[in-house]
């Protein structure tokens, strides 16, 4: 397959890559690295609208796509390429531009839906997050992976590179963690490491947590939002019962996916998320009087920018190797970073900024028998939550006691699940559609 694809493919075309995990995806995204063809990176879930919005606003030269997908669709507009078993490789009409050398992926913004924007990552980013994540994680060439994430999430592709840089193998799995076939793969193939979001260790801790089939298991990275204390302690009792190590990292699809790490098993305090790597320099900006501000780092892993359309891949280095991650944080004397939240995630209630992710966390720690996300709407703080063994009159108490919030601002909202990104996040704007027809 790979020989067929490279005499096809053209050196610095864009490759518009509908990712699933598969050997035949996982084989051309190889290739495409390998000849210098540069993969945009998409959901295989993507609705067709976004993707023929994708192919105007990005132009590519290729679309590679399962034959199940928007097949005749797409036969309106590109032209059969070449066929491989479950998948087929189009080419389009538009024609090869140029782009910078040094580009070597796409990828879409964290937590973004219907957005244009994209991250551009360069080869030097690659390489240098992987030997990172490899040193830290000790990944060898006796270590097999078993896949949890899709490729185009950040997480999911840097398990591929790690393996695929120590001379590792891996099994590729499409299905959920709470599926029994997830299970039954890594005692079959005896794989050894995998990466993880919270979302899917919740659905882990519903499974069979007793078995010996994780036996194999040796190291599990986690990465994402903050769990929840209980579920974090739970998570935590697994791993020792099974004797895997288990990591929390700490990381931005703009900073090629990793930038610190802390193992779970070996901290007193879980609060935060490690000291960077020595090859990251971290520090903030526009701190406040108790010394949280926006983290900054400086790493040769910081992507080249971000890309709105085409014109945008012939840009050059923009970042220089820093990024503001947008995260509120602090730094303790033995320098590990403490995430406090998100910059842009405030409400202004009667003069007073508040963060809404420090809210979710107040009542996660004080009532965990909920999930819940906090959004902003017309000036007033909207709770949503998932369950109704917490009371209206708990969350006000829990909120009130903690920040000062008078119910008399608080709206509660209760919907039976949270709508939420494939890398586990919760979508915080179909969430926001939800609530406003509420």
């Amino acid at each position: 397959m790979a020989k067929s694809l490279e005499k096809k493919l053209c050196p610095r075309s864009v490759l518009l890559l509908v990712c699933d995990t598969s050997l035949e995806t996982a084989s051309l995204y190889f290739c495409a690295l390998r000849i210098g063809v540069v993969p945009i990176l998409l959901d295989s879930k993507v609705g067709f609208a976004y993707l023929e919005e994708t192919m105007t606003c990005y132009r590519p030269q290729f679309v590679w796509i399962k034959r199940s997908c928007h097949h005749e669709k797409l036969h309106s507009c590109c032209k059969e390429y070449l066929g491989f078993k479950d998948h087929l490789l189009y080419e389009t009409d538009y024609k090869q531009y140029e782009i910078y050398d040094d580009l070597a992926i796409v990828l879409t913004t964290s937590g973004t839906t219907g957005s244009q924007k994209m991250v551009r990552i360069s080869y030097e980013n690659i390489v240098h997050n992987t030997r990172m994540v490899n040193e830290i994680l000790e990944i060898s060439s006796y270590d097999r992976g078993i896949t949890s994430l899709p490729f185009h999430h950040s997480l999911g592709l840097l398990l591929l590179h790690s393996l695929w840089m120590a001379n590792g193998s891996l099994v590729l799995y499409e299905g959920t963690v709470l599926n029994p076939d997830y299970l039954n793969l890594i005692d079959r193939y005896k794989a050894t490491i995998t990466f993880l979001v919270p979302y899917s260790v919740d659905m882990l801790n519903m499974t069979d947590t007793e078995s010996s089939s994780y036996g194999s298991l040796r190291c599990v990275m986690v990465g994402g939002e903050k769990q929840s204390d209980k579920l974090r302690n739970r998570w935590i009792e697994f791993c020792n019962q099974h004797k895997i190590r288990s990591v929390f990292g700490y990381g931005q699809t703009e900073g090629s996916g990793y930038i610190s790490c802390i193992d779970l098993q070996n901290q007193k305090s879980l609060d935060h998320v490690g000291i960077p790597h020595s090859h990251i320099e971290a520090w903030l900006e526009e701190t406040n009087d108790q010394n949280i501000g926006e983290l900054v780092i400086k790493s040769d892993s910081v992507s080249l920018g971000y890309a709105n359309d085409w014109r945008d891949l012939i840009k050059e280095d923009e970042n220089k190797g820093i990024l503001r991650t947008g995260d509120l944080a602090y730094i303790d004397e033995a320098g590990n970073i403490f995430i406090t939240g998100r910059k842009k995630r405030i409400v202004k209630i009667l003069g007073e900024r508040i963060s809404l992710d420090d809210i979710e966390t107040i009542l996660r720690n004080a009532l965990p028998n909920c999930n819940y996300a906090c959004i902003e709407m017309n000036g007033s703080l909207n709770v949503i939550c998932d369950s109704n063994l917490v009371s209206d009159n708990e969350i006000f108490k829990a909120i009130e006691d903690a920040s000062g919030i008078h119910k008399k601002m608080i709206r509660i909202i209760r919907i039976k699940e949270f709508p939420r990104l494939d890398n586990g996040k919760i979508d915080y704007i179909s969430l926001r559609s939800k609530a406003c027809h509420e």
